[in-house]
This record gives structure tokens, sequence and C-alpha cells, in this order.
């Protein structure tokens, strides 16, 4: 079987491995290519919880430590600055979109959350995946620890999948938060980093009978012939 073309949206340096993680290390294993869209970039960001500013050239190269933790690659949209996404017209991005998103099989889109890049993001998502655009690809969409209440407020995402993952997967899953290393000085037991995604990894596992596990909710899947 040839391996696919998979690409995973990242509203932010570090989303992709939060969210995904486990799932991108076992894809690249059978043999799939991952690639991580990070979609802001540039602008320096302050950080509350070290009240540090954080250069995006710091940020870029963490995320590239990241991705090779998982074996994936990495393309920088750099469409906006962090949390000002929505400052700019929603059909920039969703250009972006159209012209990358009908080279591959698969793409993992974050689900909305709290964080107005995150919406952003999902929606310009869902545009770019219109009828006649990109028809032969599948779409999921994928969970955060910090934005679990998607399923109330987004009712019509009910179908669940579950991608089951070894502890390898999630060893690997933690690593590549951990080089993130920005956004992890200062914080203990962050539901966002690494306590988090391994809760998270031990409940949807034993939701379906495994030892650790990813979610996923179908956005677009059809039966390949």
């Amino acid at each position: 079987m040839t391996g696919e073309n998979i690409f995973v949206v990242s509203p932010h340096p570090d989303d992709a491995e939060i969210g995904i993680g486990g799932a991108i290390h076992r894809f690249v294993g059978e043999g799939h290519k991952v690639t991580i869209l990070v979609v802001t970039g540039e602008g320096d960001l302050h950080m509350v919880h070290s009240n540090k500013v954080i250069a995006y050239e710091q940020r870029k190269e963490e995320q590239l430590k990241a991705a090779w933790v998982l074996g994936a690659a990495v393309e920088f949209l750099n469409f906006a600055p962090a949390s000002k996404l929505d400052s700019l017209p929603l059909v920039g991005l969703l250009s972006r979109f159209d012209s990358i998103f009908p080279k591959g099989d698969r793409v993992y889109i974050p689900l909305p959350s709290y964080n107005r890049d995150h919406n952003v993001v999902w929606d310009a998502c869902i545009s770019a995946l219109r009828p006649g655009k990109c028809d032969r690809i599948q779409a999921f969409a994928y969970e955060q620890a910090i934005n679990c209440f998607g399923m109330q407020v987004f009712g019509q995402l009910i179908p669940r999948c579950y991608i089951e993952i070894t502890k390898e997967d999630l060893d690997k899953r933690c690593l590549a938060i951990l080089k993130h290393s920005s956004q992890v000085v200062g914080r203990t037991d962050t539901i966002a980093g690494v306590a988090g995604v391994m809760a998270l990894a031990k409940l949807r596992g034993l939701e379906i009978g495994v030892e650790y596990a990813e979610l996923v909710y179908p956005v677009r899947m059809f039966q390949k012939l």
C-alpha cells in the first residue's frame, strides 16, 4: 500500500503535538508522509505564565525540533501573528488551504475552542473542504484536553473515531510537547501540556478497551475503492 499524504493543521506551534502527536508518530511509522501546517507566525509573543517575551524565531525552532521527534515535516504559513488571525479577511487563509488541501489524502483540523485563533482556523478549514475543491480528501477534527467541551457546542460531530496509539507513540508525543520549551517553562501539570495529554490518552484508551488512544471526529469520510 502506497503511503498517504497527510496534513495536520496547527493554529500555533505546539497545537498539533498536543492534539494528535501520538497519531502523527504512528502514521509516520506506517509509511505515510505527515506535514504540520502552522498557521500563525511572525511577531513576538508575551507568555503570561513565564512573563517572558518569546521571539517567533524561537517558536519556529521549537516546532522544527518537535516535528523531528515525531518524524513529520513542517510548513509555516505565517498567515498572521498569534491572537490576530481574526484581524485579517478569512478569504486569505481559505485561499492558502485551497491550494494545499487538494495535494493530500487526509487532513486533520483543530476543533474550535475558547481560543479565537482556533475558531478562525476551523472556519477556514471547513470552507476549504467544500464540495468541488478537494473532493478526494478525508477530513477529521482533533481535540485537545482543554477544548473537550467541543462536543457540547458542536453537537453535529457526534461520530467518534479512535486512533489506538502505543506507549512509544505517547512518549514521543510528550517529548515533542517538551520541545516547545517556551510554552512549558513556568507551568506545572497544565492541562494543555504533558499531564493533560497523558490523562486524556489514558481516558480515550479506556473508552475502547486499549491502553492509549486519541480521539478525532470525522468531518468527511468515504470508502476508497
